[in-house]
């Protein structure tokens, strides 16, 4: 082979790399938006299915009436910003996205907003008339 043939061999493999490459990085470009939109989702949905959780049960121990008490455990993901517990409602912030669930008892207490895995005990009290009170460990 003469030298000649080889510097066009060259040439050639680094136009065919070029055209690869140029192909390639809209892909990735891609992939990186999707997976942190992906991610967004999962998180917003582990926040949800955790709230979820504490209003269904203290639904029920509202329902089984003072001084009813049951501490479960729920996952906060890692984009959790603040959690607030008002007289019907709990409001999440997960990331960039506000999540509100309504409950049909009055509840009040406070939960951390700290990712990770939670204790929350949820207990039956009354005062002239029931209510639920939330603590987060």
């Amino acid at each position: 082979m003469s030298n000649i043939s080889k510097g066009q061999i060259a040439i050639e493999y680094l136009i065919i790399m070029g055209i690869v490459l140029f192909l390639s990085i809209p892909s990735i470009i891609i992939y990186q938006g999707q997976s942190e939109s992906i991610r967004d989702e999962i998180s917003l949905s582990q926040a949800h299915v955790s709230v979820q959780k504490i209003v269904d049960t203290a639904e029920s121990i509202f329902y089984l009436g003072a001084p009813s008490k049951e501490t479960i455990k729920v996952y906060f993901p890692d984009s959790i910003k603040s959690i607030s517990v008002s007289t019907y409602e709990i409001n999440i912030i997960v990331g960039e996205h506000n999540l509100y669930l309504v409950s049909k008892i009055p509840i009040n207490g406070t939960i951390l907003a700290t990712p990770g895995i939670h204790e929350i005990e949820i207990l039956a009290k009354t005062n002239g008339t029931t209510y639920i009170q939330i603590t987060g460990k």
